[in-house]
């Protein structure tokens, strides 16, 4: 790859190819960061990670497809795996698994384990794309709908579809296979109103 501003390093064909005034970029595999022109601060490891980021800055895509369609503004994600955020375009989100958060496009995401976040609801038909603000974790773990926040899924694979969320503002725990939970210590639960 070539490389105009001397702090950047690019390691494999086409990488960092077009950067112009993008600095500090480590780049490594065929494609990686192939369209920066400015954004900085950046690494991708694999084929096509961050491919397509022309200004974002402060990424990290390690994995093959990994951030590879994350483009002009968005800023401090970190995706590891393969695909890995793949169509993301959120700022904000990490994503740790084979397809974890693939369609994610908001902002301030946890998604942890093989296809975590990529799904809302139950079937295939739902990508989560819009979500934020959102904790899953888990083998496909999923929110209850597109478009929702602040919702928590930690839950092991029950043999189907992962175990899906319960709507914006809640915390799920487990599957329709836990048997038994358990919380070591004082427990206290607030008296909440509807």
């Amino acid at each position: 790859g070539k490389s105009y501003v001397s702090s950047n390093t690019a390691v494999g064909s086409s990488a960092l190819s077009a950067n112009l005034a993008g600095y500090s970029n480590s780049a490594f595999g065929l494609d990686a960061l192939r369209n920066n022109t400015s954004g900085y601060e950046n690494s991708a490891f694999g084929y096509q990670a961050l491919k397509s980021n022309t200004g974002g800055g402060s990424n990290v895509a390690i994995g093959n497809l990994a951030l590879s369609d994350n483009s002009t503004s968005n800023y401090s994600n970190v995706a590891v795996g393969h695909s890995a955020m793949r169509y993301g375009t959120g700022s904000y989100n990490t994503a740790l698994g084979f397809g974890a958060g693939i369609n994610i496009t908001a902002n301030d995401n946890l998604f942890l384990g093989y296809s975590s976040g990529k799904y809302a609801g139950s079937g295939t038909s739902t990508n989560n794309t819009t979500g934020q603000n959102s904790v899953l974790i888990g083998y496909d773990v999923r929110p209850n709908a597109d478009g929702e926040t602040n919702e928590i899924v930690i839950s092991g694979y029950n043999g189907t579809e992962g175990a899906i969320g319960l709507g914006s503002h809640s915390t799920l725990i487990g599957n329709s296979l836990t048997t038994t939970a358990q919380i070591m210590g004082d427990l206290t639960l607030p008296r909440t109103t509807a």
